[in-house]
């Protein structure tokens, strides 16, 4: 095929070829036959040239630096997939130019259009991905990660153009189905209006069928996966035998019933030896309350029985008393739960509440707002509870929560006042973009403060700290009650939102985060995507970046519950303890 052949290919012609004789003086051609073997040769015609254009733009800006460094098997999957949104792009802007630009480039001119192509295009790819190495390498380094081998960029090529080939032909099927509905509705209607019958009818199933019926229903699938995985009971996690614990003989929550993170949130932790070696004093067994959504059939009933089961163990006889809204799928995190027990040598009761058995993303679809309810439940009737004691027989109540776990126990307040109010103190890990109390302190934050390390009234009561340094910043008075947001700069899940498509965003202001690629630039749609596709793959990046907060917990709960005689030197000691769990 010409040249100018293919760059003319995916252009469908705009009116029905007229019926005509054959050209041997036979019978009249149905035009109906043309137009059928017209909407199959969608899935069969070559590429246009416009639609490579596009590809290979497109491709090209997907080697832009991102927040996450990815795997080359990721890197090359996405590139693929943006170079197909970048072929159907060109293809829609080549297919508008000729419908208002009637007159054809000459026969030179697109014969010199595809040489400046084949030369261009590949030159490109090139040195996309050329730089894209450079850029990923600076990235990697600021986070202490190995770098990728020459090799994995020749991966990351091949599995681009295969994913790109892949999703094209996809997107070439669903357009000739699309033609092939029109065919069908041209004998029952004028030819204009079945065209836009049959796109609206296309585009109802894409995003009906396709991202909305197929997607929850991939979502619900999840979810239900989740389901009997949770209720699976594993060799590797004994039933605790300490009354203090929901699951035990003693229990009013049967062990089956609590879940497989439930039963690690009891079935596990430190044991008072342990506690007693690292305090140097004799410790306490820590209490761990949890109800998993088998142990009752509604909210209200798995709240009733939370509280019978902190009663029954003399949990608000502790000086302490938190409470831990799990993530989607039920977990608490293993550093969150296990630090503050080591701070009070085992002096305290920890209680969580199950509202999921997926991940938070999948919970979020399949369970919406599950997680606010939950929390606000069984924050309610603790601080109530504790309300009701005699003031000098009170613990001290504190929340916490990790990722959907933040937003959930966020929602609990009316803002950071009833907050401190209400409760002596709160440790955020990975808040979300929705995180509304997190929100106001951005937004209200202290003149010449980053988005990233927000101050507000000079950090009298909400600190946020991506290193544990930051804890100290600034240097001035910190209030008794104290709100800790653990918070990285190159975190994704707190900083995508749709207006990085049209503006450029705050996190790419100066002063940077110390883990956000000096390399990356807002460029228009280009950062929304990159910042999009970054979200997946979050929680891999190393410790203290992206989604992983792990040791830095400690420092933030050690800042936030101020335990009698604390000091730096323990926090470090405990940080090496648990880091060797």
């Amino acid at each position: 095929m010409e040249p100018e052949e293919m760059y003319a290919a995916e252009e469908s012609p705009t009116t029905d070829p007229p019926s005509a004789p054959a050209p041997d003086g036979g019978p009249v051609v149905d035009s109906s036959q043309h137009r059928w073997r017209s909407a199959l040769q969608w899935m069969v015609r070559p590429p246009c040239f416009g639609g490579l254009v596009g590809a290979v733009v497109f491709f090209a800006l997907a080697m832009t630096p991102s927040l996450i460094p990815r795997s080359w098997g990721v890197q090359g999957f996405l590139a693929g997939l943006t170079a197909a949104i970048g072929y159907g792009v060109g293809s829609a802007a080549s297919a508008i130019v000729r419908r208002f630009v009637r007159r054809e480039p000459s026969r030179r001119a697109k014969h010199r259009a595809w040489i400046a192509l084949a030369v261009g295009g590949p030159t490109l790819l090139v040195a996309s991905v050329w730089a894209g190495a450079s850029w990923d390498g600076e990235l990697r380094k600021l986070m202490e990660m190995p770098l990728e081998t020459p090799w994995d960029w020749v991966g990351v090529v091949l599995v681009g153009l295969l994913a790109a080939v892949v999703f094209v032909v996809i997107a070439r099927v669903v357009r000739g189905l699309g033609h092939l509905l029109v065919l069908l509705t041209d004998r029952l209607l004028p030819r204009t209006v079945s065209v836009v019958v049959g796109g609206l009818v296309v585009a109802a199933f894409l995003v009906f069928v396709v991202l909305g019926g197929l997607s929850e229903s991939l979502f619900r699938s999840i979810d239900a996966t989740a389901k009997i995985a949770d209720r699976q009971i594993g060799d590797d996690i004994e039933r605790p035998t300490s009354s203090l614990r929901s699951g035990s003989a003693e229990s009013l929550i049967a062990w089956e019933d609590l879940g497989s993170k439930g039963r690690e949130f009891t079935g596990k932790g430190p044991t008072v030896d342990e506690l007693s070696a690292f305090t140097g004093r004799q410790a306490m067994e820590p209490i761990r309350i949890y109800a998993g959504l088998d142990a009752a059939n509604s909210l209200d009933e798995r709240i009733d029985l939370v509280m019978q089961e902190l009663d029954r163990t003399g949990a608000f006889e502790r000086s302490v008393v938190i409470v831990q809204t799990p993530s989607g799928n039920g977990e608490v995190g293993a550093v969150n739960v296990t630090a503050p027990e080591y701070m009070f040598a085992g002096d305290i009761a920890q209680v969580a509440v199950q509202y999921g058995y997926a991940g938070s993303f999948a919970t979020m679809v399949t369970k919406p707002g599950a997680g606010n309810d939950t929390a606000a439940a069984i924050i309610d009737a603790v601080t109530d509870r504790v309300a009701a004691l005699p003031e000098d027989a009170r613990p001290r109540v504190f929340v916490a929560g990790e990722s959907l776990g933040s937003l959930a126990t966020e929602s609990s307040f009316d803002g950071l006042d009833d907050l401190v109010a209400t409760v002596d103190g709160a440790l955020m890990i990975g808040p979300t973009l929705f995180n509304e109390i997190r929100n106001d302190v951005i937004a209200n934050r202290d003149d010449g403060t980053p988005v990233w390390l927000p101050v507000l009234d000079d950090g009298t009561v909400v600190r946020f700290a991506q290193d544990p340094a930051d804890l100290d910043k600034p240097a001035g008075d910190w209030g008794d009650r104290r709100v800790v947001y653990l918070s990285n700069a190159s975190d994704p899940v707190a900083w995508f939102e749709p207006s990085i498509a049209w503006r450029p965003p705050e996190f790419l202001d100066d002063p940077r985060g110390p883990d956000v690629s000096p390399d990356m630039v807002w460029i228009p749609a280009v950062t929304f995507w990159q910042t999009l596709t970054d979200l997946p793959f979050a929680s891999g990046a190393p410790l203290g970046h992206g989604h992983r907060y792990k040791l830095n917990i400690v420092d933030g709960w050690a800042a936030v519950l101020q335990p009698g005689g604390w000091t730096a030197d323990d926090t470090q000691r405990l940080r090496d303890e648990l880091d060797e769990s």
